[in-house]
C-alpha cells in the first residue's frame, strides 16, 4: 500500500573528536514524520472527514474523546492516527484559533511529530441524556511529541487521490420510474467507479429537486473527501397514477371519419386511444385500440348512424399506463 507520509528525517550529528584516539562517534537522534490529514474528533471519526466542522470538534463530548486525524489510503481507505495528550491541548488550541479566525469547513492539517504505527484502543466516557456512556476507539498508531500543528486550506495533500464524479469510469445506476406521494420522493441511487462502490456521505452528497410534484425530477451528485469531486445532475420521473387524459375534442368531420384531441399527459410515451360500439369495451361490442404518439388523431372507416364510445390513456417509458379518461361518446352522421 502506498503511503501518503512525507517523512522527514533529520539527523542530530553529535561528533566528538578524540585527539587520544583518533575517532569520532555519531549518533542520530529519532526519526519526525510530517502527517497529513483532516483533523477530527475520535467521536466523529466514522463520519465523513469532509463534514467534520472546529463546531464539531470543539463540543464537550468531542474534546473529551480526544483528537487525531484521518488519512486517506491508496485503496479508498482511512486510517486514524491518534494524538497523545500533549498532542490532544495543541489540537484543542489550534481549533480554538482556527474558530476565531472564521475557519469552519473541514480541517487539513499537517502534524509534525513522531508516528507510531501500532495498531491499538482506548475508551472514553461521555454524557448523553443525563447518562454516563463509555466508547472504545480503535486507532492505527499513536502520534507523540507533537512540535505544530499547521492547517492547509488548500487542501491539496489530503485531495490528492480525489478523481471526478464526471469521470468515465465513475458510473450510476439507472432510476426507475417513482410513484407520486404527495410527498419528496427520494430514491436511493448506486455509484460505482470499477469494483469500488461510493458510499453516500463519505465519497458524495446528494440534493434532490423538482421531487415533489409529477414529471421530471433531479438529483446533483456531488463528490466529497479525499477521493471524490465535481459534481454531476441525473433526472428521473415521477408519475402520477390517478393522472389521465381529457378528451377536448371529437368530431366527425368528413364522411365516416371523426376527429379526436386530448390534453397532454406530462412524460407520456405515447397514448392508447379506445373505441368501441359498447360503453363497457367489452367483447359485446366492436372495440379497437390505436396506437397515437401526438394528442390528437383521426380514426377511419367508421359506420354512418353508429353510436361509438371513446377513451384515451397514457404510456410512460416504462409500460406504465395512466387510467383512462373519461368516456365520451359520438354518432357518425356523415
Amino acid at each position: 500500500m502506498k503511503k501518503i507520509w512525507k517523512l522527514v528525517v533529520t539527523l542530530l550529528v553529535l561528533v566528538n573528536i578524540s585527539l587520544a584516539f583518533g575517532l569520532s562517534e555519531v549518533e542520530a537522534a529519532e526519526e519526525t514524520n510530517v502527517a497529513e490529514g483532516v483533523l477530527v474528533c475520535a467521536n466523529c471519526r466514522n463520519a465523513s472527514p469532509a463534514l467534520h466542522t472546529t463546531q464539531c470538534t470543539l463540543m464537550p463530548n468531542c474534546a473529551k474523546s480526544g483528537y487525531g486525524i484521518i488519512v486517506p489510503q491508496a485503496d479508498k481507505t482511512y486510517k486514524y492516527y491518534r494524538l497523545d495528550e500533549e498532542g490532544n491541548l495543541l489540537a484543542n488550541k489550534t481549533l480554538n484559533e482556527l474558530k476565531e479566525a472564521g475557519v469552519s469547513n473541514y480541517l487539513t492539517v499537517r502534524i509534525a511529530g513522531v508516528l507510531d504505527e501500532t495498531a491499538g484502543s482506548y475508551t472514553y466516557e461521555y454524557v448523553q441524556n443525563d447518562e454516563t456512556l463509555t466508547d472504545e476507539v480503535p486507532y492505527d498508531g499513536t502520534i507523540s511529541e507533537i512540535s505544530e500543528i499547521i492547517y492547509d486550506d488548500s487542501h491539496a495533500e489530503f485531495e490528492k487521490y480525489a478523481v471526478s464524479i464526471n469521470s468515465e469510469s465513475v458510473k450510476i445506476s439507472d432510476i426507475q420510474v417513482q410513484k407520486y406521494t404527495k410527498e419528496a420522493v427520494t430514491p436511493d441511487i448506486v455509484i460505482t467507479d470499477g469494483d469500488y462502490t461510493l458510499q453516500f456521505r463519505k465519497d458524495y452528497l446528494l440534493e434532490y429537486k423538482d421531487n415533489v410534484e409529477a414529471g421530471t425530477a433531479t438529483i446533483k451528485i456531488t463528490g466529497i473527501g479525499a477521493y471524490y469531486k465535481d459534481s454531476r445532475e441525473v433526472s428521473f420521473k415521477i408519475k402520477d397514477e390517478n393522472t389521465k387524459p381529457t378528451i377536448s375534442k371529437i368530431k366527425n368531420k368528413k364522411e365516416k371519419i371523426i376527429y379526436i384531441a386530448f390534453k397532454k399527459v406530462s412524460d407520456a410515451k405515447y397514448y392508447q386511444v379506445q373505441i368501441s360500439t359498447n360503453k363497457k369495451f367489452d367483447k359485446n361490442g366492436s372495440t379497437k385500440k390505436y396506437k397515437v404518439k401526438g394528442t390528437n388523431t383521426t380514426i377511419k372507416k367508421l359506420k354512418k348512424g353508429t353510436k361509438y364510445y371513446i377513451r384515451v390513456r397514457g404510456v410512460y417509458d416504462d409500460k406504465s399506463k395512466t387510467k383512462w379518461s373519461k368516456i365520451k361518446q359520438i354518432i357518425v352522421v356523415k
